[in-house]
């Protein structure tokens, strides 16, 4: 059923080489930010992640990145560890008190779409299995 996976190795090892290549030939400055295994790697998180995630990740990270550090670099400096734990702490933090608020006082979520199994028939049955063929 995973066969096709093995293939994303033979992706990952050539996809780095035009890259490369690029940023030698290309004098375009911005492709010496381009970090492949980095880009790569993040697809890894698409699961349990929904498009809201990534808009968010983009616009904090498009913020502090670009706009801190252009117009103030003494505050990105000082404060970029600081904004990056204190974020990850947050949403440990707040998974944990939900997860015990919910748990133990045996609420439900409300019934949304997002919270719907039956938009998406991959939640109920990850699967179908093939019937067999007729001998």
């Amino acid at each position: 059923m995973y066969n096709s996976i093995n293939y994303f190795f033979l992706v990952g090892i050539v996809l780095p080489i035009p890259f490369y290549y690029l940023k030698k030939s290309a004098k375009v400055s911005w492709m010496q930010y381009v970090h492949l295994p980095i880009l790569l790697s993040s697809i890894g998180y698409i699961p349990p992640a929904n498009s809201i995630n990534y808009t968010n990740w983009l616009a904090v990270g498009f913020v502090f990145q670009y706009f801190a550090r252009r117009y103030r670099p003494e505050w990105h400096l000082r404060f970029t560890y600081v904004l990056s734990s204190a974020l990850d702490s947050g949403t440990v933090f707040c998974t944990v008190i939900c997860y015990f608020i919910f748990t133990y006082n045996n609420i439900s979520m409300p019934d949304w779409w997002g919270t719907r199994s039956d938009l998406c028939t991959l939640d109920g049955k990850p699967w179908t299995p093939v019937p067999e063929a007729a001998a």
